[in-house]
């Protein structure tokens, strides 16, 4: 839902909206990019920053935002039990 609404975002900014660990946002990414829920992208180093690796932007799958029954589904059946 976060990425709905924001449209596009890196997991450090996810991680900070959430309030989960990085590596637990990394982890539910993955998974959702693998289901092809998710496509990413690499942003850009900024100059004179700290980063070494470019982050990685998420943002929702066009064909996935276009279904509406399966979005209503998706929201529909929680992941975790």
């Amino acid at each position: 839902m976060v990425i709905i609404l924001n449209n596009e975002l890196n997991v450090t900014q996810i991680s900070k909206v959430v309030g989960n660990s990085k590596s637990t946002i990394s982890r539910v990414l993955k998974g959702m990019e693998t289901d092809e829920l998710l496509v990413s992208r690499r942003g850009k180093i900024e100059e004179g920053g700290r980063e070494r690796i470019p982050p990685k932007y998420y943002r929702i799958n066009k064909k996935f935002r276009k279904d509406k029954d399966a979005a209503r589904i998706f929201m529909e059946n929680p992941i975790d039990p």
